[in-house]
């Protein structure tokens, strides 16, 4: 059986973190940073900062709210592989530290980069 999924909403942004990082779309407990624009999907994939408020595993899943495009996700620089969904097992372990932010700030925050993009379909 096939059924049809109801569009999303577009999750309005917000600034999360406004003295280190542009304004972020999501809701706590994460965002993806957007710096206030349209975050644009390509097929070819964008470097994304993701923010996690929380020390459990986190595993992210979507689609491409307009075309309804499956998201895929590529960890690990450009050799990575291109996964349907990121997993993070420890976000706190992986975490960067944005230039501007202290240490105190990652007992909140985790701060994820990695390549995101859809998958086109012909």
């Amino acid at each position: 059986m096939l059924t049809q999924s109801l569009p999303c909403a577009v999750t309005p942004t917000e600034s999360l973190l406004p003295q280190i990082v542009g304004e972020g779309a999501g809701a706590d407990p994460a965002w993806v940073v957007s710096g206030g624009q349209t975050v644009a999907w390509t097929a070819r994939g964008m470097k994304t900062l993701w923010i996690f408020k929380t020390r459990s595993r986190v595993r992210v899943i979507g689609h491409e709210v307009t075309t309804g495009a499956s998201l895929r996700f590529q960890r690990h620089g450009l050799d990575g592989p291109i996964e349907d969904e990121m997993t993070i097992d420890n976000p706190r372990r992986e975490s960067v530290l944005p230039g501007g932010a202290t240490r105190e700030l990652l007992d909140t925050y985790s701060f994820i980069w990695f390549g995101a993009g859809v998958e086109l379909m012909e």
